[in-house]
């Protein structure tokens, strides 16, 4: 809407067979919002989230970190702010 704009990205890692006693691997779900204005001299100003709910990977018993290191994320909570401009 004019200057601003505004996005929220879902990931979402559905469950997962690992082949044990334990059984499935269970699904992640992270939310990623961000906001941007871009009015003043073109520069564009965002302020966003990772992983706003700070949910840890599942346990996977077959990895040495407890997760799975080729799907899961372990990506904690964290807030940015970016200042960008084209030229």
């Amino acid at each position: 809407m004019g200057d601003w704009s505004a996005s929220v990205v879902i990931d979402y890692i559905g469950r997962f067979a690992n082949y044990s006693e334990v059984g499935n691997v269970k699904a992640q779900t992270t939310v990623n919002p961000q906001i941007t204005y871009r009015g003043y001299r073109n520069i564009r100003f965002t302020v966003g989230a990772r992983n706003v709910f700070n949910e840890d990977p599942p346990f996977d018993e077959h990895s040495s970190t407890g997760y799975n290191n080729d799907i899961s994320n372990p990506e904690k909570a964290f807030v940015y702010f970016r200042v960008a401009k084209d030229f």
